[in-house]
This record gives structure tokens, C-alpha cells and sequence, in this order.
């Protein structure tokens, strides 16, 4: 039972960090579709991406796929290599399904009207942002986990 217990810990480590990615993946679908959009949408003369405050919260949703990106591959790295990922698992997943639920809104929001539209996948990807918040530990169960590490890391 020990081990069975062992391995599905180890499952639910390497699926953190899966999720992570898959949120990374996410991001970078929600800029791929919001940039070249406001990049030839014309609004008051000239393109949506010539507003300043549309292209720093794109900006934003760039350093928050690239930190999620990092992480994830952080602690992919740990599992493969047999090193310990639980601590970087657990925050690769806590940042990455907040980061990616924020970011795609903002994507989508950037878009205005159209970012609604059936065609693109915002819907689709809110969805399971959303659901990746869940799966695999929700972020109290992360906390829990990061919370226990900084114990360990201080109690000395």
C-alpha cells in the first residue's frame, strides 16, 4: 500500500507540472490570437496596439507565460533528472492556473467585442483554466504543500 500511495504522489508531482505547461500552452494561444488582432484593428485612426494600456496588460500576460513557462520547465527538469519537484510542482501549478485564468481574460478582454466571438478559443481555454485550478491539487492543497517546504526550510 506504501507504494502504491508513493506512486500516486509522484503521478499527481508530474501532473502539476504538466498543467503548468499546459497552461504556458495556453497563454501563448491567447497572445497568438489578441495580437495580430490588435495589430490591424483600426480604433480612433490608428491599431489597438498602438494603446499603450492594451499592450502592458499583453505585456503582462507575456512575463506571466514566460514565469509559468520557467516553472514548469523547472520542475519537469527536477522529475527527470530524480531530484525532489514537489515544492516546484506546487508552484509551478499555483502560479501557472492563476496566471493563465488572468491572462487569457485579458487576452480575451483586448479583443473587445470579438474575443466572444464562437471562432476563437477563449471560451474553450476559460474553461479549462478554470478547471486546471482543480485538477491534480487545488491551489489550498499547493499552499499546503509550499507552507510545509518553508517550515522545513526554516526550522532550522
Amino acid at each position: 500500500l506504501h507504494r502504491v500511495d508513493r506512486r500516486q504522489r509522484q503521478m499527481c508531482i508530474r501532473d502539476s507540472a504538466g498543467v503548468a505547461a499546459m497552461c504556458a500552452g495556453m497563454l501563448r494561444a491567447g497572445l497568438d490570437v489578441a495580437m495580430p488582432r490588435l495589430l490591424t484593428r483600426q480604433a480612433f485612426g490608428a491599431p489597438l496596439a498602438d494603446q499603450q494600456g492594451l499592450m502592458w496588460t499583453l505585456a503582462d500576460v507575456a512575463t506571466d507565460m514566460e514565469a509559468t513557462r520557467l516553472m514548469a520547465f523547472n520542475a519537469a527538469a527536477k522529475i527527470d533528472i530524480g531530484e525532489s519537484a514537489v515544492e516546484a510542482a506546487a508552484h509551478a501549478k499555483k502560479f501557472a492556473t492563476r496566471a493563465a485564468f488572468k491572462g487569457l481574460n485579458a487576452c480575451m478582454q483586448a479583443m473587445g467585442a470579438d474575443g466572444l466571438k464562437q471562432g476563437f478559443p477563449f471560451a474553450r481555454h476559460l474553461a479549462a483554466a478554470k478547471m486546471a485550478e482543480y485538477l491534480d491539487g487545488t491551489t489550498e492543497i499547493q499552499n499546503v504543500v509550499i507552507s510545509r517546504a518553508l517550515r522545513k526550510a526554516y526550522a532550522s
